[in-house]
């Protein structure tokens, strides 16, 4: 198995506590990168078909990610069957489609038990000189939420849907063109979240500096609709637009990865609030001996708010995870990340109708994670993790506070789990 699907097995009991189907969907789409030699494995004809099942049942001390006055203890059993199938014919064409259906179940809480159907595709076109990747996915949830969007004891239907399509020419020995377009939909089945959908494009490029470094340069802009799901509230498009330019490649023998610099910006069209920022990007990884790695991931960028059509958001995000091999058999593996997140939100009240409230504010995310996990087998992990999650909320309004569905919370948990999977 690939180190990505060790590092999303350690990170699983957070996603599976938080309410999706997490850490079994973590164990497919790790293994969807790997070689396609698994265990059960059919031809017929030019088409491979996959079938795969991953099975975890964990113990968490806080089900719902609340205070210590509202902590549930449970224990949780994830299934989730699936389908691959795949065309093989030759090395110029890539073409899959994957089905995933998830079933969580939850022992004493039965009321919160969960599902999830996830589909992707992608096609994949190769010649010496032009490369073409087309992919597409589509997933249907119910599940508990953490994180921004947390909201108790209280489960969200969620479907969304993507596609893109990316296309990399190599247009001299040392320079290739890229060119790429996206499209994303998240629909929330709750009126106090906003519907979200985005198209965006990349124009940029790569030209080799030396055989191990590579400048980036990319281009993009875009529009960003967000629909309120009460019909009172009109939808509000936002437009955005940004330039970057950064290295990437083997900085030293032990650190590899990229840095980018650039600006970006985004207006409402009602002309209500706008923001621009200098962006900023970086995603390094260190490789201090053959056992351990170790990752460095920072990010500045606008957006739009989950909750308040008229917001613009600029979050700056850190991210540190390091994994650890210990002993020499495999079979072991210590992991601790750190993640901090601040986000401003944009609030122009001076053009707001008298007397309304100011809903601008700044959030703040901290969520710390340690895990250890024992691997007897390919096919059998049993991980041990603790967990503290930290949102804070804070309103330049206080009466703002009762308006607005977002909330502070603190929580700590502690997971037991063992997840299985072909």
């Amino acid at each position: 198995m690939t180190q990505d699907r060790t590092t999303l097995q350690l990170l699983a009991p957070w996603v599976a506590v938080a309410g999706s189907i997490g850490l079994a969907a973590a164990s497919v789409q790790a293994r969807a990168q790997d070689p396609v030699a698994p265990w059960l494995r059919y031809n017929v004809g030019k088409v491979v078909i996959l079938p795969h099942l991953d099975v975890a049942s964990l113990y968490t001390d806080n089900l719902f990610s609340l205070g210590s006055g509202l902590r549930f203890s449970d224990v949780i059993t994830s299934v989730m069957p699936g389908l691959r199938l795949k065309w093989d014919e030759n090395a110029q064409v890539d073409a899959s489609v994957n089905y995933r259906h998830g079933e969580m179940l939850i022992w004493d809480n039965s009321d919160f038990n969960s599902t999830s159907d996830t589909i992707d595709a992608q096609l994949g076109y190769s010649t010496p000189k032009l490369q073409v990747r087309a992919t597409a996915t589509y997933s249907d949830t119910l599940a508990l939420q953490g994180g921004q969007l947390n909201l108790g004891r209280q489960l969200l239907g969620t479907k969304r849907a993507g596609g893109q399509v990316r296309a990399v020419y190599d247009w001299t020995p040392k320079t290739d063109l890229i060119g790429s377009i996206r499209y994303d939909l998240s629909d929330y089945d709750s009126l106090f979240l906003l519907d979200q959908q985005q198209l965006e494009g990349h124009m940029g490029g790569t030209h080799e500096l030396t055989s191990k470094l590579r400048l980036t340069f990319d281009g993009k802009g875009g529009w960003t609709q967000v629909t309120p799901n009460q019909l009172l509230q009109p939808s509000v498009n936002s437009l955005f637009y940004g330039a970057l330019v950064g290295v990437r490649g083997t900085f030293t023998p032990k650190l590899t990865g990229s840095v980018k610099l650039g600006y970006e910006a985004r207006d409402l069209e009602s002309g209500l609030v706008s923001a621009s920022t200098p962006a900023f990007s970086v995603d390094v990884t260190y490789l201090p001996n053959l056992m351990t790695q170790v990752v460095l991931a920072y990010d500045r960028s606008t957006g739009v708010a989950p909750w308040i059509a008229s917001q613009i958001t600029v979050t700056d995000t850190v991210r540190l995870q390091a994994n650890k091999a210990i002993g020499t058999t495999g079979r072991w593996i210590g992991s601790g990340s750190a993640k901090f997140a601040l986000g401003e939100f944009q609030w122009d009240a001076t053009k707001a109708p008298a007397g309304s409230l100011d809903l601008g504010r700044s959030d703040q995310m901290l969520g710390l994670e340690l895990a250890l996990q024992y691997k007897p087998q390919a096919w059998l992990a049993c991980t041990a993790s603790y967990s503290h999650d930290r949102y804070e909320v804070n309103f330049d309004d206080p009466r703002a506070a009762t308006a607005v569905l977002a909330r502070s919370y603190h929580a700590n948990r502690v997971t037991l789990m063992v997840s299985l999977g072909f």
